[in-house]
């Protein structure tokens, strides 16, 4: 098969026509200027090869804010591809770029899976097929919408739909157990790598203990359940309780949670402490300089004044064993001095939850796509 090598055109627009402007459109940030003419319909063009360099730096693919928080965000890179136009050969495409990743650069088969579009049933668009029943004879396939990366570029482009959801990208899993993506078919999408970044639960100051909270709300009740677990500073295991109480909202359970969780604190002397708790809006109130005009806000605020305790929020991952002691759904007050004591239905997860957060193993939580 012969292929010609296509030269990249200029990342920087010129102002010579609607792809180009004062700031940089989706084809010259993602490398695509050398394609306009085919994609307007005014050039002809079949098979090539291009290497053009990408910029991620402005509207929907802007990683400006990501880059140094992970090991995978970058503003400007280079990207390998081959393009058909007119006479399409995905099963040539899909088992080229296979035998790349796993013959050439040896990265093993079974963390590899593939991406193909899925359809669009708003916009009348069919997916994929012929890119998902191809790849499914080589590797794990998996369905994207019409707003991830590249595939947006149809709104853009104004070009044949049919072309540009004909691209496929490849994916190496590179967190947790081999094999992830037919082990947990479910959750195929969180599996991607690049939509991971990682977060720790963090040591309290020396001196200090540290408490996690959180709420569990049964709907159309006053009934809520708040769990709390204090740790000290080496995040040695101290205190874990479970306490039914009474709240009309989920968000005011989130805040009795704080309140609970400082008064028990100065119930059996476990202070100075600080708190995370994985409501925002929690953390924001407990910390704000004017009291606020309901009681339940106003008495979380006297106690974090009184003890000089710091909220911190914290991310979902980090706060699950007070999630899990929320969600026992006990009635009255359970105390658990000792890890032991802990429901057997939950502390092996506690106890491995707590070795690795002690040695500092992150979690991999999943980036939320930009609205």
């Amino acid at each position: 098969m012969t292929m010609t090598l296509r030269r990249q055109s200029t990342c920087v627009g010129k102002g010579e026509d609607p792809f180009d402007g004062k700031f940089l459109s989706d084809p010259q940030r993602e490398g695509l200027n050398q394609f306009k003419a085919i994609f307007l319909g005014t050039g002809v063009l079949d098979k090539t090869l291009s290497t053009p360099k990408r910029i991620h730096a402005g509207r929907k693919h802007n990683d400006l804010d990501d880059v140094g928080k992970d090991t995978h965000h970058r503003t400007f890179f280079e990207v390998l591809g081959n393009w058909s136009f007119g006479d399409c050969f995905k099963s040539r495409a899909i088992s080229w770029a296979l035998e790349l990743l796993t013959q050439v650069c040896k990265l093993p088969a079974d963390r590899i899976c593939a991406m193909y579009f899925g359809g669009d049933e708003k916009l009348s668009l069919e997916g994929n097929d012929e890119a998902r029943d191809i790849g499914l004879e080589f590797l794990p396939v998996l369905p994207f919408g019409r707003k991830e990366p590249l595939v947006a570029l149809t709104a853009v482009l104004r070009a044949p739909i049919g072309r540009l959801m004909g691209h496929t990208r490849v994916y190496v899993s590179t967190i947790g157990e081999s094999n992830p993506f037919s082990s947990q078919p479910v959750r195929l999408y969180a599996s991607v790598p690049q939509k991971y970044f990682k977060v720790w639960w963090k040591y309290p100051p020396k001196g200090f203990y540290k408490g996690n909270t959180d709420a569990s709300y049964k709907d159309g009740t006053d009934l809520a359940w708040v769990g709390g677990i204090i740790r000290d500073d080496e995040a040695e295991y101290v205190r874990a309780y479970n306490k039914e109480i009474q709240a009309p909202t989920s968000p005011l359970a989130e805040v009795k949670g704080v309140s609970e969780l400082i008064l028990y604190a100065e119930e059996h002397g476990f202070l100075p402490i600080v708190i995370e708790t994985d409501c925002k809006a929690v953390k924001d109130k407990a910390m704000s300089k004017t009291l606020h005009i309901e009681s339940i806000y106003r008495e979380m605020q006297l106690l974090v004044r009184k003890h000089n305790v710091t909220v911190f929020a914290a991310y979902e991952e980090v706060n699950d064993i007070a999630n899990q002691l929320a969600h026992l759904r006990y009635n009255g007050m359970h105390e658990y001095k000792d890890i032991n004591e802990i429901p057997l239905s939950i502390q092996q997860d506690v106890r491995t939850r707590l070795a690795d957060e002690k040695n500092n193993k992150p979690y991999h939580r999943l980036r939320k796509s930009k609205k």
